[in-house]
């Protein structure tokens, strides 16, 4: 039973360290009182990781400083504590990295390791 803990405690932080996640902060430390236009409900609701199985996607839109990373990197900490593939980026640097993938010719190879 501790071999088992251990092995899980060990892929999760594998997990992290390649999800490329800037912050590692928890939905614990977010202030929904900063920022009412995000509903805790909501986001409790994405926590529970139903989205994932649904293979639905979650997007954060809006202007800096209003707790988009926060908020993504927290609910990857979640869906990574449930043995889901997390990986983080931000728009620009998707797009910086499918451009690339285009002109190296590799472009249906990315979307499909991103699709994964």
């Amino acid at each position: 039973m501790e071999e088992a803990k251990f092995k899980q405690k060990r892929a999760y932080k594998k997990q992290i360290q390649m999800s490329g996640f800037p912050i590692k902060k928890t939905l614990d430390n977010f202030d929904f009182s900063f920022q009412p236009s995000i509903g805790k409900r909501q986001i409790d609701e994405l926590a529970t990781t139903r989205s994932l199985e649904n293979a639905e996607k979650v997007v954060f839109l809006g202007p800096p400083g209003v707790g988009k990373t926060h908020l993504a990197s927290a609910l990857g900490l979640v869906a990574a504590q449930h043995r889901f593939f997390i990986y983080y980026v931000n728009c620009h640097q998707l797009v910086e990295q499918l451009k690339r993938a285009h002109f190296e010719n590799r472009l249906p190879d990315k979307l499909r390791v991103l699709a994964k």
